[in-house]
């Protein structure tokens, strides 16, 4: 489990001893995060007419009854599936109240799912989305690729300031749904690891617009913070150059304050339940070491 507030490239390196522990098939798996993710299996090639020693059980009898000769179904085995991560290390996610920051969490999910897809013999790549803007690197199956992605992740992870400014990310978003369509048409799984802080419901349905043609995972990364005032005491908060006090006894704050992110964990999880996008909320105190992503 990495501490802290931000990530070196030998701590992702050493992340890749949890993809020895990774087991095909399909289902879910128990741990810290549920994940549920079919397994390889196959795809229908063709149906042509029946011939001795084809086996019966993969008889189309629709086709059949249509031609009135027996027609038989063919599969051949489901093709790679190359995995395209994006990862948040925008201002939003250099917060955390227990443990780390939700940058080091991103970073952190982003390394384990990348050791288990090139376990899995399958390409892996990904977008880093910050306020210097989208970083890529195309779904490659080598040690070199996972290299360079994690050399990206470290040194985005480490220029991170909650003094830039977060609209300059949020454009950069904004442009993260094109960008996928352009690198990833169809037949990839694509992982989206954010905190989705500034995310409206426009943004999110741009963003989970590439479902049609590919697998998506929306993985948000949380603090309790972010969604219990703390105890009650006077506290004083700036933002934007702007300063406020106010004091957490108040019942209504507390009741605003905790209605409001629920409202948005809501608003994700409910586009993702109609899409049929695997959603899952990771909190920045909570350890990965149990997490399986099975591919």
């Amino acid at each position: 489990m990495l501490k802290g507030t931000s990530v070196s490239l030998d701590d992702l390196l050493a992340l890749s001893a949890s993809a020895s522990q990774i087991q095909r098939g399909s289902g879910v798996r128990t741990g810290e995060v549920l994940t549920r993710v079919r397994g390889r299996g196959l795809d229908l090639d063709e149906v042509r007419q029946y011939q001795p020693g084809d086996d019966i059980r993969n008889i189309d009898w629709n086709v059949t009854a249509r031609k009135q000769v027996p027609h038989t179904k063919v599969f051949r085995e489901e093709r790679e599936r190359p995995t395209l991560i994006v990862v948040d290390q925008c201002p939003s996610m250099y917060f955390g109240s227990r443990v780390r920051v939700k940058s080091v969490v991103a970073a952190e999910l982003a390394a384990r799912i990348t050791w288990q897809t090139l376990a899995n013999r399958d390409r892996i790549g990904g977008v880093i989305v910050s306020t210097s803007g989208l970083s890529t690197v195309k779904p490659i199956r080598s040690q070199r690729t996972v290299a360079r992605l994690f050399r990206e992740i470290v040194a985005i992870n480490r220029r991170l300031d909650v003094d830039q400014s977060s609209d300059v990310a949020l454009r950069h978003w904004q442009q993260t749904p094109d960008l996928l369509k352009r690198i990833a048409p169809s037949g990839h799984r694509i992982v989206l690891i954010s905190d989705f802080f500034q995310f409206g419901t426009s943004l999110v349905r741009s963003l989970f617009s590439t479902f049609r043609h590919n697998e998506i995972f929306a993985l948000m990364v949380s603090d309790s913070l972010e969604s219990e005032l703390p105890p009650a005491n006077d506290y004083t908060v700036t933002h934007d150059g702007q300063r406020m006090r106010f004091h957490s006894s108040s019942r209504a704050i507390r009741e605003t304050y905790r209605s409001r992110r629920r409202s948005h964990i809501s608003m994700v999880q409910s586009l993702c339940l109609q899409q049929h996008i695997f959603f899952a909320n990771i909190t920045t105190d909570q350890t990965l070491d149990n997490f399986r992503l099975i591919i």
